[in-house]
């Protein structure tokens, strides 16, 4: 059956693909009329039938096969009407810099250009360096599990314990752990979070502003001016990718009323000039967000992850 969307490390992704070619090319190594270009573009419409919305997080090319395969890749998954989010701390022009055979790569960043909406958290900001010295990282829940993760002899995960009823706090991040049980499993150094339970889940049709909102206004996160900007652009991607593209409706409903020139008419110059303004840079932060999907890049420990999570939380 076909899942709406796939989220996963890029990294993972990479092994993931790598060894999904390895296996098609076994099945057919005694074909003659069998390439790599064949490979790629099976697995890439294998993938296609089960999601809509596939999300990368750390996109970083490095290995000079990983980036002739995610070339063919992308652009097989976006002829399938795949939507592709990416994180990365890289601008596009700045990935595989100095790679083997790089001009090879550059349709990949001309199609990333073209097709996603690229955004700049532009923000030097680290929430990771925050809080206490004590503080060694952020460590978050994965499909693999807490215990892959960290290791069985990491001397951290032997001093985790499971956790009943508590609510540790976190002081190098923007969300606040007002939930009880958010952390699982905690020693002095590290704990294992939950993104579900540590943030809830959206209501209903919540969009990513809405959502992140709402965690605002309950006190589970303090507002960033960068993250609520990213989330401007996701927030146009989520309205096309679920097909609520608000501007399909300026003519119904109580925009028609907004547009009543009776009612224009007695609009203050102070109200038209707000209105003005705030159209203006609502128009500045979203863009004309490409269907594609969207790049969001900047400097670590900046909330790239935490923003696409809550994106990919609003479509599940």
């Amino acid at each position: 059956s076909k899942s709406f969307s796939k989220r996963v490390h890029f990294h993972a992704f990479m092994m993931e693909v790598h060894g999904e070619l390895h296996r098609l090319a076994q099945m057919n190594k005694k074909t003659d009329n069998i390439s790599n270009e064949d490979t790629v573009k099976w697995f890439a419409d294998s993938l296609a039938a089960k999601i809509d919305v596939l999300c990368l997080d750390e996109f970083q090319v490095t290995d000079v096969a990983d980036a002739m395969i995610i070339r063919r890749l992308l652009d097989r998954l976006w002829e399938n009407n795949v939507r592709v989010v990416c994180t990365s701390n890289r601008a596009p022009d700045e990935l595989y810099k100095n790679g083997l055979n790089r001009k090879q790569f550059i349709p990949c960043i001309e199609g990333i250009k073209n097709r996603m909406q690229v955004h700049n958290m532009d923000s030097v900001f680290d929430y990771r360096m925050v809080g206490s010295v004590s503080l060694h990282g952020v460590w978050k829940h994965t499909n693999r599990g807490f215990y892959s993760f960290l290791g069985p002899t990491t001397p951290a995960f032997q001093q985790t314990q499971e956790v009943a009823d508590s609510s540790p706090s976190f002081s190098g991040s923007n969300t606040k752990t007002t939930e009880s049980s958010s952390a699982t499993k905690t020693s002095s150094t590290v704990s294992q979070l939950d993104f579900n339970k540590l943030v809830k889940q959206p209501e209903g049709t919540e969009s990513p502003m809405e959502f992140y909102e709402r965690l605002a206004d309950e006190g589970v996160l303090q507002r960033d001016e960068k993250q609520v900007k990213a989330l401007h652009v996701f927030d146009k991607f989520y309205h096309k990718v679920m097909g609520k593209d608000s501007s399909s409706n300026s003519s119904s409903g109580n925009n028609s009323k907004k547009n009543d020139p009776a009612l224009v008419e007695n609009k203050s110059w102070f109200q038209k000039l707000w209105e003005q303004t705030n159209k203006l840079d609502a128009s500045t932060l979203a863009g004309e967000t490409s269907a594609g999907g969207v790049y969001l890049y900047g400097g670590p420990g900046c909330g790239k992850t935490f923003v696409s999570d809550l994106f990919m939380a609003t479509l599940s």
